[in-house]
């Protein structure tokens, strides 16, 4: 084997031509990993803060922005098993967020909440 160029079976140009594919699908690679990577954080945290929280309006944003980032990386690769992950992750933390949100808005509205925390108080 010659010793400056690592690959004899191959001419130059294919090489390059190689090179060049192989960057340009590390590229593409890389940018669906951010995407999977803020699907899976914004997944997690809208169910922490759903459970934490007691619903409201910011799990239901970071999940839905987290089920947006999810899809479309999962539109680009779909065995990428962190997108699932996160695209999972974000509808549990929407449902129970808008699950407690619903609770919430009926016990104000029917009282119960007031009689809730005048037994407590």
């Amino acid at each position: 084997m010659d010793e400056n160029n690592f690959n004899t079976e191959y001419p130059q140009q294919n090489w390059n031509a190689n090179s060049q594919q192989n960057w340009n699908n590390n590229q593409m690679y890389n940018n669906q990993g951010q995407q999977s990577s803020s699907a899976f954080v914004l997944g997690i945290i809208s169910l922490i803060t759903s459970l934490i929280c007691c619903g409201g309006i910011v799990p239901i944003v970071l999940g839905i922005i987290g089920i947006i980032n999810g899809k479309n990386d999962l539109a680009k690769n779909p065995d990428n098993s962190k997108a699932k992950t996160g695209v999972t992750l974000s509808i549990i933390g929407v449902s129970i967020g808008a699950i407690m949100m619903i609770v919430s808005i009926i016990l104000s509205v029917t009282g119960f909440w007031e009689a809730i925390m005048y037994e407590f108080v």
